[in-house]
């Protein structure tokens, strides 16, 4: 690993900071390392962002830029001539009388990511979708969004989507594809060597066309999944703790005590947001006497970290021995003292420990996140056992999405078929594996063996460039579907518009592929829940309740009732944990520690995250929660490590700015990032097994040294006219 100077620059004064912050009286605030050494560097900044006099400001947006980045924004302002969608949609108001010009309607939907869905009421002005919110009624949003829901209504609008049905090039018809996946299912025996890969899915109705029709009709065709911003470690441990596949699910509100494990509750996954509504509860003085305590390991700075109570600064490889200290100090059977913490990581294990131990049973919360390591989950299930958690702060429920724990294992198989040329024929569905998949497992020279090759998907991206065929796909706000929430909760998805772009949906790609062809999504998806209403399960709601007004109130709730998932009565598997346990007892981890190796970590990044996103001007322009940093994507590391590794802070040393400088500072410069692109910082080269990659250097305090961590979903090449800009640096080739 090396670093690249691009001027000298000189090192901040640590011993003046030091100063300021012993002779300091109460709590000070500050955003960044400048900001507490108030150097030259930073004040300069400072009247460059807000200066005192401000003038016009003469930088050169050329108007073929401006209209670049402000293209679904016009798109959206600018629409006319509307289709309604096919399907009778419900408003979620009580007594609608029509549509009143001028005035709005809201449609609860739900947005699927990752697989996994969240509730959402969509405005709609004229039959127009313009703003979005959260569903109140539902439980993964209790009425909030994040930034993904608020940013997907210009996703919609999108002028870069993939805009026509091709092969090779050349326009077809769908009736062209569906009887060309009729041919190719055909003359493969049982569907033998046709591949399936789709991202997670957790929607009821597809998975049913998957399993139900398409399998069934073609035993032989292989279904695999892609998530890579997910990880499969979660669900082995649990299996491991438990004996069978689980997913946990978190009563926040109700634990008096939380320690987190590099999880960030507060700021990441499918239910984060109400995570954070019941933490907030918690957190309320003038309506409680007393509040949650959260304790947070982590290995790099989220949200969740910032919430904390007390926070300890590790690197993600040190984490394991840190749950298992724990675990000692709680006294876990079989348990022994890790070697290789530091001093303080003892004291605070020990408090930790202590303050879980001496709660009433029942009344803490531990939890970890999936990036650790399958040990990590399984001692985490002995901790919360011991301490009483489950059934009452931790229940859990067989996992939401299908095929559980298969992600990474059948991506890598697949790999390994399309080498042996096994594969004959691979359909993907929105993943987008030729630019994420990694570049240890080499699917792009693999992909190109394939003979017959789709992609469908909302944008021409790098995986559809090396495709046969082209297929648009709808976007939610104008398909119909279904979608579970991270409970099990389904939500019945309704259109507020028809496709804009000529897209499809893949479950009437299925339907077409069926023996009842002639279905349109919404009599599939109403199909499925109507047999779904009929099973003997729900003979209690049939009785209650007709079909036709049980679905309409599903489509105006935003839920479908009786869906969420049962919580299973578990029972800690002893011997299992006990072999955990030694096994990383005896492993070199636990002998020789990780000593002082630099680590890289990888994580989704806040604005594009997997790299879906990448084309949402709106999304890149919003300043990093923990950075601020924009349209771009860094090495985040310590002071300390920055030092170690010869660079220098961030506003340390700037060039002196000019017009012709401004108007190109990537070209003469390098990497640039922060407020109009004006923060100037070394750069660093990283390299793992060969791999290379340059990213700029970007300093936060709280971080762990000998840690970098890198972010997914930049340095797109095929994105559209926004994200594919020299915008950040793609860290998937070093995954």
């Amino acid at each position: 690993m090396s670093s690249m100077n691009m001027k000298e620059k000189p090192v901040m004064d640590l011993e003046s900071v030091l100063n300021k912050l012993e002779s300091s009286e109460g709590k000070q605030y500050w955003r960044s390392l400048d900001e507490l050494a108030q150097g030259e560097g930073f004040q300069e900044m400072i009247q460059r962002e807000f200066p005192r006099q401000a003038a016009e400001w003469t930088d050169p947006v050329t108007r073929r830029r401006f209209l670049t980045l402000m293209s679904a924004s016009l798109a959206l302002a600018g629409l006319s001539g509307c289709r309604p969608p096919g399907g009778k949609i419900v408003p979620n108001i009580k007594d609608p009388d029509g549509v009143i010009p001028g005035k709005s309607m809201f449609f609860a939907t739900a947005m699927p990511l990752a697989g996994y869905g969240t509730g959402l009421l969509a405005e709609s002005n004229q039959g127009r979708p313009t703003k979005i919110e959260g569903n109140v009624d539902h439980p993964a949003s209790l009425g909030a969004t994040d930034v993904f829901a608020q940013a997907s209504v210009l996703g919609l609008y999108d002028p870069d989507r993939e805009a026509g049905l091709t092969y090779v090039g050349k326009p077809k018809s769908w009736d062209d594809l569906v009887a060309n996946l009729k041919a190719e299912l055909t003359k493969l025996p049982k569907g033998k060597g046709f591949y399936l890969l789709t991202e997670t899915i957790t929607s009821p109705s597809l998975v049913h066309q998957i399993e139900n029709e398409l399998l069934k009709d073609y035993p032989e065709v292989t279904w695999v999944q892609h998530e890579p911003a997910a990880s499969d470690n979660g669900i082995a441990g649990l299996t491991t703790a438990f004996g069978s596949a689980l997913q946990p699910l978190y009563s926040v509100e109700k634990a008096d005590v939380i320690l987190s494990f590099d999880a960030d509750l507060l700021g990441r996954g499918p239910a984060h947001l109400r995570y954070t509504r019941e933490f907030s509860k918690r957190r309320d003085l003038e309506k409680l006497d007393s509040m949650t305590r959260l304790y947070v390991v982590e290995s790099t700075l989220t949200n969740t970290g910032v919430k904390a109570d007390h926070r300890l600064a590790l690197r993600a490889m040190e984490i394991e021995r840190m749950a298992y200290l724990v675990a000692f100090h709680l006294k876990i059977e079989g348990v022994a003292k890790p070697k290789g913490l530091s001093a303080d990581a003892h004291f605070w294990a020990e408090v930790v420990a202590d303050d879980l131990s001496t709660k009433g049973k029942g009344t803490t919360l531990v939890i970890v996140g999936d990036e650790q390591p399958e040990s990590v989950h399984v001692i985490v299930a002995a901790i919360n056992d011991k301490l009483g958690n489950i059934g009452k702060t931790v229940s859990y429920i067989d996992p939401v999405h299908a095929r559980a724990g298969e992600r990474s294992k059948s991506l890598r198989s697949l790999v390994d078929d399309m080498n042996a040329g096994k594969v004959k024929a691979l359909f993907i569905l929105n993943a987008n594996p030729v630019y994420s998949a990694g570049a240890d497992l080499g699917f792009k020279a693999a992909f190109d063996k394939v003979p017959q090759r789709y992609r469908m998907g909302l944008f021409h991206d790098e995986t559809s460039r090396l495709c046969h065929w082209h297929i648009p796909d709808s976007h939610f706000l104008e398909s119909w579907g279904d979608v579970r929430a991270f409970d099990g909760t389904a939500t019945v998805i309704q259109p507020l518009i028809a496709p804009l772009y000529f897209g499809h949906n893949f479950q009437e790609l299925l339907g077409g592929l069926s023996s009842r062809p002639n279905r349109d999504t919404s009599a599939i998806v109403k199909d499925f829940w109507k047999n779904w209403y009929e099973a003997p399960a729900q003979t209690a709601l049939r009785s209650s309740v007709p079909f036709e007004k049980f679905f309409r109130k599903s489509l105006h709730d935003g839920l479908v009732e009786g869906t969420r998932a049962l919580t299973k009565l578990v029972k800690l598997q002893v011997e299992a944990v006990a072999s955990t346990i030694k096994k990383f007892e005896a492993s070199s981890e636990w002998k020789e520690g990780s000593k002082d190796n630099l680590e890289i970590t990888f994580r989704p990044d806040e604005s594009v995250f997997d790299g879906r996103f990448a084309n949402n001007g709106w999304l890149l322009e919003m300043p990093k929660s923990t950075t601020k940093i924009t349209w771009d994507n860094a090495a985040i590391m310590s002071y300390q490590t920055a030092l170690d590794l010869g660079v220098s802070l961030n506003t340390e040393k700037r060039p002196e700015l000019t017009d012709g400088v401004y108007r190109s500072p990537a070209k003469s410069y390098g990497f640039t990032g922060g407020e109009h692109g004006r923060a100037y910082v070394d750069t660093i080269k990283l390299t793992i097994q060969g791999r290379d990659l340059v990213l700029p250097v970007w300093v936060v305090p709280g971080h762990p040294d000998n840690s970098i961590n890198v972010q997914l979903g930049y340095g797109r090449e095929r994105a559209g006219k926004v994200g594919t800009r020299d915008v950040g640096a793609d860290v998937y080739k070093l995954r």
